[in-house]
């Protein structure tokens, strides 16, 4: 095990880039169903279009 950590210790910095990385888009993956709800629930239900425009560019930056 010490061999191979060896070959790995170069990169530490960028591994755990990495995993925040995958950690930030999982949050992200996570999030998306709460928005559509809140486009349904608060703009379509009641006819708000800025509402739909706002949580749908929300959306689209994630």
């Amino acid at each position: 095990m010490e061999k191979l950590l060896r070959f790995h210790k170069p990169y530490t910095l960028q591994i755990l880039l990495i995993l925040g990385l995958l950690f930030g888009s999982a949050l992200a993956d996570l999030f998306l169903p709460t928005l559509m709800a809140d486009i349904v629930n608060f703009g379509v239900v009641k006819a708000n279009v800025p509402t739909i425009f706002r949580t749908g560019g929300k959306l689209f930056l994630q």
